[in-house]
């Protein structure tokens, strides 16, 4: 990563949620996190729009050294991580696929440090640690959604580390389900109700995502289980599930990868016409609806899922 900035640094008092305001080479935090949120917004499947990822990572990087607040310094790796993730995910090389998704988890487990978090092993994420966070973060929102971004993190970039390496899937498969199931007992507790909301919906339902797709990746010899990959896919896009204005379900999912990963699934157990039914309805659907598609921060995946998709319906 490019380091472009020295350490030249003036500390000024603030109002606002970056009341610690660093000044280097003429750029506040503010101005600078604003170009990095600018061209992580550009990013797409191009090779101009993978340029925007990687420049915005490296301005995440000079973030990160811009201040001592280590929520800040969080929130900053985060944005490295996830940038890094869409480098990867762009990339053909297997290999360097491999390199990218392991420095994908090990910063993922810079930021579960700072909340005391050595490794996400089963023996580490305990019914007790959950209880115990919980406890300590559950009204503190803003803390709690870096430390599930840091989990979720992890476990997205152990799945498709486990793509580029089968042995190394097969032992961690074990700890990825862990961090999802670990997930879903963390809860935060709203400004509207004292009632404690679970994360279990994160990122489009996410556990049921990964761990499905993972039953689907891995051999059956070795724990794979496409039926098991069915169940969980199916949650994800029903729980899910894309609905018009008037409310009526559309049969699809709002996330283009719970209708792709099903959609795998349901061909692999004799169930095409099904997988079909759910791609073309999918496709059909306009991407800019944002009462369709309420994420449209996320619109470049939809509109690389859906390209997918109609390429799947073209080989049924």
């Amino acid at each position: 990563m490019n380091q472009i900035f020295t350490a030249f640094l003036t500390l000024v008092v603030m109002a606002g949620a970056y009341s610690n305001t660093v000044k280097a080479a003429g750029l506040s935090i503010e101005e600078l996190k604003s170009q990095a949120d600018a061209e992580y917004a550009q990013r797409d499947y191009t090779p101009g729009g993978v340029a925007h990822a990687q420049s915005a990572m490296d301005k995440f990087s000079q973030l990160s050294k811009m201040t001592s607040d280590q929520d800040l310094v969080s929130q900053f790796n985060l944005g490295i991580i996830k940038s890094n993730y869409f480098i990867g995910d762009n990339n053909t090389d297997k290999a360097t696929q491999k390199q990218i998704f392991l420095s994908g988890m090990d910063m993922s487990d810079s930021v579960l440090k700072n909340f005391g978090i050595g490794d996400t092993k089963a023996s580490t994420l305990t019914d007790a640690l959950a209880q115990s966070l919980n406890s300590q973060l559950s009204s503190n929102k803003d803390k709690m959604d870096i430390l599930i971004e840091a989990l979720y993190q992890k476990a997205a970039n152990m799945g498709q580390w486990g793509q580029t390496d089968v042995v190394g899937a097969l032992v961690r498969w074990p700890e990825l389900r862990n961090i999802t199931d670990f997930i879903s007992k963390l809860s935060y507790i709203s400004k509207d109700s004292a009632t404690p909301i679970s994360y279990k919906s994160v990122h489009s339902f996410a556990g049921y995502r990964i761990v499905g797709r993972g039953f689907y990746v891995i051999p059956g010899l070795l724990g794979g289980d496409k039926v098991k990959a069915e169940k969980f896919l199916d949650m994800a896009v029903k729980s899910t599930m894309a609905v018009d204005s008037s409310g009526k379900a559309l049969g699809f999912s709002t996330n283009g990868y719970n209708n792709l990963y099903l959609s795998d699934v349901l061909r692999a157990n004799n169930k095409s016409p099904l997988a079909k039914t759910l791609l073309s309805a999918f496709v059909a659907a306009d991407p800019k609806d944002s009462k369709i598609f309420p994420q449209q921060e996320e619109l470049v995946d939809i509109l690389k899922t859906q390209k997918e998709a109609r390429d799947v319906l073209g080989k049924l």
